[in-house]
């Protein structure tokens, strides 16, 4: 099976290793000699990241950004211990995520209560905070960019709750004009809860549709194209 699936663009899925073979991925953004990674899985990704960056010629001081989908661990997990090996990173994530990631107790015991120490810890490991100086909120309508490759995130709550996308493009390309980026849905809620109602998440869907680009960034995305 191969390690990662290269979708043109910039944009790499890399499978995180969790649970089993290609169930849960990473995404991998490259624009220039910087990168971004969308998503963490657990503490297990780690290394799987660092060899996908090593195949493309790229230094873990060369991602410059982390981008959370959601903070639910299958998601989030590994983000403070990738933040760790990325000494010039910042992580992106939605406002009412950000500090569960500097202070993670709650996402921690919220995930013991529905699977039991025993199994967190086998699934997860121990979750690392991130310091609070290298989060960076992205509230609806808010930018980022990746050596010239911009992304809006875009308020699109569903799967967890509270949800931003982000759409993005190629530097030199419009995103509404050619199909050149791609959109991440994030998102902050803890726990496992189950959210929500089916004409919110149809409007969740729909919004992020108004940008055209390469590609979706999906929740379990070695599952799908």
């Amino acid at each position: 099976m191969p390690s990662s699936i290269d979708y043109g663009h910039g944009i790499a899925a890399v499978d995180s290793g969790f649970v089993r073979p290609m169930l849960d991925a990473v995404h991998l953004v490259v624009e220039g000699d910087r990168a971004a990674v969308v998503d963490t899985a657990s503490n297990e990704s780690v290394p799987h990241v660092l060899a996908a960056l090593a195949e493309r010629g790229l230094p873990a001081a060369q991602v410059d950004w982390v981008m959370l989908t959601h903070v639910h661990l299958d998601h989030a997990g590994g983000a403070g211990a990738m933040m760790a090996r990325f000494p010039n990173a910042r992580l992106a994530v939605h406002p009412r995520g950000a500090r569960h990631m500097i202070d993670p107790s709650r996402l921690t015991a919220a995930t013991i209560e529905v699977y039991g120490a025993e199994a967190a810890r086998r699934m997860y490991g121990d979750i690392v905070p991130v310091p609070a100086g290298r989060v960076v909120e992205m509230p609806d309508g808010a930018t980022l960019s990746l050596n010239g490759r911009h992304f809006e995130f875009l308020d699109t709550p569903g799967h967890a709750g509270t949800t931003p996308a982000s759409s993005t493009s190629v530097p030199g390309t419009s995103s509404r004009a050619t199909p050149s980026g791609c959109r991440i849905a994030n998102s902050s809620a803890t726990g496992a809860r189950r959210s929500s109602r089916p004409p919110r998440r149809c409007s969740s869907i729909r919004r992020p549709c108004t940008r055209r680009s390469t590609g979706c960034l999906a929740a379990n995305p070695t599952r799908s194209t």
